[in-house]
């Protein structure tokens, strides 16, 4: 679904800004009209302006002041400047100012064409640039969604079959299960796919910020809000929006959520005008939504706006085949990010892992084999895994399945023993040259915790 780009003339001549108006509806452009800069202004508050062409030669307040006026409340609108041929000089300094372009009068219909459609190319140039830096802090390296096992094989199946559609799909699943990684896979897959990927970790940033983060922000909207700020909507603009974790919405969010999925426009934090987007919306929840819809907890109309088709990332534990293949991948990852050369692992070392219950999932598998990597020379060993229970007589020990047992919400690290766990922290100190924030990415762990460590085990 494409939208009009609404145009602004800001001109004194009237005779003018008829012949643009007349000229560019017939070219598929709405258009406003405006004598003087308080007008245009007036226009820009209440409209949402895809570009604005402006005479520097206004009554008032001159056409260079609104242009800084225009940048500052919106720096990203482009701004195209009408000027005589004596006015050269001053349309540059426009140009340093903000302005896009610039046509000088008397105006020809091809020129004041190419100069917009250049202006208009180089603002979603500017915007493609902006979600791409948003996607990229969010890349994960895992390449795709592993495995051979019937539930992943059906599981793929069904999301080539969604990706194809521009419906809204809900991915269920505990943390640690991938469904970051199936989103990506199903943009990848989607008619979609030369948009951006935009995520948002709804559980990772406070409640107050959420609304912000979505829907953006005018300049003074609330305290430390310097600029005006574009949403993820915008930024994800005719691609795909991943909303994780999106049961912690506060049901406000949810509302205003509802609201732009159902009518496709949105509203700035602090703004007051509407403004059109086109994004697919994937959602993925840890939480039972049914349930959550069923006891109030979540909005019922929008869990099945969001659900309107639904994936469930299978836990590691029920498709144990994989466990072999992921290993592997994790392995070579490992290899790349510690500067290793780690060959293989040890035969006896995958049994072990292929009988672990894996509470953690995918995250705790790729953390487990991490850590092991850093430890070993060549060949992953059983011992290498800090968190391999004690056996006796090829079993486990009655203590250690019941230490395991109730270990399982605990993170690996968690569960090493102190001499084993100093040993891990002192080789991810060493690999990273004392880069504490480095260590602790290679761990898989906060800095925090790895400064808890550090002063608990004595390092310094």
């Amino acid at each position: 679904m494409m939208t009009q780009t609404n145009v602004l003339i800001v001109d004194d001549d009237q005779e003018l800004c008829g012949v643009l108006k007349n000229f560019l509806e017939a070219k598929g452009y709405r258009t406003f009209i405006a004598a003087d800069a308080a007008a245009g202004l007036g226009i820009l508050e209440k409209e949402t302006i895809g570009l604005a062409l402006l005479d520097l030669t206004l009554g008032g307040m001159p056409g260079m002041e609104l242009l800084k006026e225009i940048k500052a409340e919106d720096p990203g609108l482009p701004v195209v400047i009408l000027t005589g041929d004596a006015e050269v000089q001053t349309a540059v300094a426009a140009i340093k100012a903000g302005a896009a372009n610039y046509i000088t009068k008397p105006i020809t219909n091809e020129g004041l064409l190419v100069s917009m459609e250049k202006a208009l190319r180089e603002r979603d140039l500017a915007r493609e640039v902006e979600a791409l830096r948003t996607q990229v802090k969010n890349l994960d390296p895992c390449g795709e969604f592993l495995g051979s096992s019937p539930v992943v094989r059906r599981l793929i199946e069904q999301a080539k079959q969604v990706a194809g559609t521009d419906i809204a799909v809900l991915i269920q699943g505990e943390s640690g299960t991938g469904k970051e990684l199936l989103a990506r896979l199903i943009h990848k897959w989607s008619s979609r796919q030369d948009g951006p990927f935009v995520a948002l970790d709804c559980g990772a940033i406070p409640e107050s910020l959420v609304e912000s983060e979505l829907f953006g922000h005018e300049k003074g909207a609330f305290t430390g809000a310097d600029t005006k700020k574009p949403g993820l909507f915008e930024l994800a603009f005719r691609g795909t929006l991943f909303l994780d974790e999106a049961g912690n919405l506060s049901l406000p969010i949810q509302a205003k959520l509802l609201r732009a999925l159902e009518t496709r426009q949105l509203r700035h934090l602090g703004g007051k005008k509407d403004i059109f987007t086109d994004v697919r919306v994937l959602a993925a929840s840890n939480r039972d939504l049914k349930k959550a819809a069923a006891d109030g907890s979540f909005r019922q109309d929008l869990y099945y706006r969001l659900n309107q088709f639904e994936l469930k990332a299978p836990l590691l534990r029920e498709r144990p085949q994989d466990i072999s293949l992921l290993a592997g991948h994790f392995l070579k990852l490992a290899n790349k990010e510690l500067k290793k050369s780690v060959a293989a692992i040890h035969p006896q070392a995958m049994q072990w892992l292929q009988k672990q219950a894996w509470p953690g999932n995918v995250r705790e598998l790729k953390s487990a084999v991490t850590k092991a990597c850093l430890l070993a020379d060549k060949i992953i060993q059983p011992e290498h895994f800090a968190q391999a229970p004690e056996r006796q007589g090829g079993q486990v020990s009655t203590s250690t399945s019941s230490r395991r047992s109730r270990s399982r919400d605990l993170t690996p690290l968690t569960l090493t023993l102190a001499g084993q766990e100093k040993e891990i922290i002192l080789k991810a100190l060493e690999k990273t040259g004392g880069n504490k924030r480095q260590a602790a990415k290679t761990l898989g762990i906060h800095r925090s915790v790895l400064y808890y460590k550090l002063h608990k085990l004595g390092i310094h």
